[in-house]
């Protein structure tokens, strides 16, 4: 039998970048300055960044690991010291911890929004807790009271990763001015890009500084004075930035308006979770995050992956657990995490990005909708 060609003729990307004459038109100003290291440009971005978030201090970094990097060096998380990290993440949140010389420590997560669980938090802490590591995930906001108030009842710090959640907030104020530190990803697939990029947004000017210092050898009046690193942000990822920026409004109307659609669309579905979004949060919608019911499908997650790729529209899945992350192996015992172990069989991250036409999210329902159809235990 021959196979059923693709609904699409052109593979439709889980995510794309959007940029165009603004981004030109940043770019050719800096190419034509000679000046391509960190610069005006990127002076002029953090204080943009500052602007919008509404936040003391934003310190402009290579990367969002760079900016967890200093963070946890700034915080003074060093050898001897554990960092809480949540065990559905990004492996970078635990790699860092152990650059500055501490021992990662997962916690398992909420079933519902995927981020860290304050029950399980709870109970890995000790005496060696010197961190915590918050992940806002897909952009929906962890529970920043309960976390704020544990770290002051400890006298810890709490540290944000926020690469998913520009524009996201928590009762009613933007993430990145909430708590003393919150790290952003201006990577490629992020809801802002500069290609690469991070920052680190600070109430604490003595945090700032020491930040400022440490991405770029330690320097301070043009001597070291200190061990730093080559974390600096260039003039060219700050002036695709700047452009983003300006586009950051009518890109996230866009992500809300696509959203809507698949939850119009799939809500009540036999096959599918739909995200969940607590009353009290702005969700930035970085990442569309379903949760397959396996149980109503006679497929993996992993094979339901591969017949959208079939179909032409791609997907990703964020994240494999870090404890099934082979350079952590044996450190952890998986089933200490029963609900990442579950959610990690069943996520995935459909189609959400701006430059999404209206047949493109068309093209994802109708591929969505052919594979619940082959695959359902109803037929």
């Amino acid at each position: 039998m021959t196979p059923a060609s693709p609904r699409r003729k052109e593979f439709l990307h889980y995510v794309r970048p959007w940029v165009g004459d603004e981004e030109l038109k940043e770019l050719n100003e800096v190419l034509e300055s000679g000046w391509l290291t960190t610069g005006p440009k990127s002076v002029k971005f953090e204080e943009s960044m500052r602007n919008y978030l509404g936040c003391r201090n934003v310190v402009c970094t290579s990367s969002c690991t760079a900016a967890m990097h200093l963070s946890l060096l700034a915080s003074g998380v060093g050898h001897g010291h554990e960092v809480i990290v949540p065990d559905l993440a990004f492996m970078s949140d635990a790699s860092v911890v152990e650059m500055v010389g501490a021992t990662p420590v997962l916690a398992d997560i909420d079933p519902e929004t995927l981020t860290i669980s304050i029950g399980d938090l709870k109970r890995r802490l000790s005496p060696k807790t010197k961190a915590i590591t918050a992940v806002h995930y897909a952009g929906h906001p962890c529970e920043l009271d309960e976390l704020l108030e544990i770290a002051e009842e400890r006298g810890i710090e709490l540290i944000q990763d926020g690469a998913h959640a520009l524009a996201s907030e928590y009762k009613g104020k933007k993430i990145g001015t909430i708590g003393n530190v919150t790290c952003f990803s201006f990577h490629a697939v992020k809801n802002l890009t500069g290609g690469e990029g991070g920052a680190v947004a600070t109430p604490n000017d003595e945090i700032a500084e020491k930040i400022r210092r440490t991405r770029l050898f330690g320097i301070a009046n043009r001597k070291m004075v200190e061990l730093g690193y080559k974390y600096n942000m260039s003039e060219l990822h700050a002036a695709l930035c700047l452009a983003q920026l300006k586009k950051l409004p009518s890109f996230q109307k866009r992500r809300e308006r696509i959203v809507e659609r698949y939850f119009d669309t799939f809500g009540g579905s036999e096959f599918v979770e739909l995200p969940i979004v607590r009353p009290y949060v702005k969700h930035s919608w970085h990442l569309f995050v379903v949760k397959l019911r396996l149980r109503n499908l006679r497929c993996s997650r992993d094979d339901f992956k591969n017949q959208l790729t079939n179909e032409n529209i791609g997907s990703q899945v964020h994240f494999e657990p870090i404890h099934d992350q082979p350079y952590f192996s044996g450190r952890f015992t998986p089933s200490d995490y029963p609900v990442t172990a579950d959610m990690s069989e069943r996520i995935l991250s459909i189609p959400l990005y701006p430059k999404m036409s209206d047949s493109d999210v068309a093209d994802v329902i109708a591929a969505m909708n052919n594979v619940f159809k082959k695959n359902s235990r109803s037929f």
